[in-house]
């Protein structure tokens, strides 16, 4: 079984980085915008860019959020498909996971 307490204290750390970079980027996106015309392109350019980053930063935070609900739930670590343990080094790179290697 997964070292619950570390990967919740990984989950919550990464939960806060990303809502952070949310706020920063939001910032950035709310700058005023260069009345050149050229300017404007590639600043809407970048926008559209961290307005991707902004989205996938609120997908992982679900994520995150949906993990943190099965610590609590005590079906952290346990596979969605064939409910066999994940293991820890899948939980290492992706603490979020839902499924084992093998069910991905």
């Amino acid at each position: 079984m997964a070292n619950v307490n570390y990967f919740k204290d990984r989950l919550s750390e990464r939960r806060q980085e990303l809502a952070t970079l949310i706020t920063d980027l939001e910032g950035l996106l709310d700058d005023p915008k260069n009345p050149d015309a050229e300017e404007r392109a590639v600043e809407r350019e970048g926008d559209e860019v961290m307005e991707r980053q902004v989205q996938n930063a609120y997908d992982e935070i679900s994520a995150i959020d949906a993990a943190l609900g099965r610590i609590n739930n005590n079906t952290y670590g346990i596979c969605f498909s064939c409910h066999q343990p994940i293991s820890e080094e899948r939980l290492e790179i992706v603490p979020h996971t839902l499924v084992c290697r093998k069910c991905m």
